[in-house]
């Protein structure tokens, strides 16, 4: 709770009163439906959930992120059974793609459009959330997801670049995890960081269910 508690101060000074001191032309356009307060949903443990929500165009690929996870799954085969990625919202096509050229079609399930209260309660399921930047690294659009996503409370992962309105974000203002969308070993390790703090305190858990039955 601490760690979305921090992230709601952070986004918030950044987004609100402050937002002067973000790079010239960075926008965001909250979802009509957001709102800019912490949840308490608990998370999930039953799998690792990967969720990007929101609409993609034509400069945003998953490509880093595709082929990044199947950098991780390679390196940590026993995950294979744990993770799913999911993408909620219209998309230009690009997932579906890479998801075949990187033999994830198990792992990845293409959503599409959903209502808010939907969006909402997929947000609680989710173990890592993907923010996709444009491909270009003087970008200074700052995704209108991040509401939600601050809201709930999980890890935020943001393909981008060092100088980007995004990395400015989460890198100096410590909202999230980044990694270069000419990386794929970048997000691999991201996805890998957060997975085993995930996997570490799915199995501190278990223990202590088996513990209460043992007893």
């Amino acid at each position: 709770m601490k760690v979305s508690v921090l992230y709601f101060a952070v986004f918030r000074e950044r987004i609100g009163r402050d937002a002067e001191t973000c790079r010239p032309k960075t926008f965001a356009v909250a979802h009509l439906g957001s709102q800019l307060a912490p949840r308490v949903a608990p998370p999930q443990y039953e799998a690792f959930h990967i969720l990007h929500t929101g609409n993609l165009y034509k400069g945003q690929s998953w490509a880093p992120v595709m082929q990044g996870l199947r950098l991780f799954l390679q390196r940590t085969p026993q995950a294979r059974g744990l993770v799913r990625l999911t993408q909620v919202g219209w998309s230009h096509g690009d997932l579906e793609t890479w998801s075949i050229r990187c033999d994830l079609q198990d792992v990845v399930q293409i959503a599409g459009r959903r209502t808010q209260a939907e969006v909402v309660a997929m947000l609680d399921t989710a173990s890592l959330l993907l923010a996709l930047d444009y491909e270009r690294p003087d970008s200074t659009t700052v995704l209108s997801k991040l509401p939600d996503y601050v809201a709930a409370g999980r890890p935020i992962l943001a393909i981008t670049a060092p100088g980007t309105s995004m990395a400015q974000l989460f890198n100096q203002d410590g909202g999230g995890l980044t990694a270069h969308y000419g990386s794929p070993e970048e997000a691999a390790q991201r996805i890998g960081t957060v997975f085993e703090a995930w996997q570490q305190r799915r199995l501190e858990l278990r223990d202590v269910h088996q513990r209460h039955y043992r007893v």
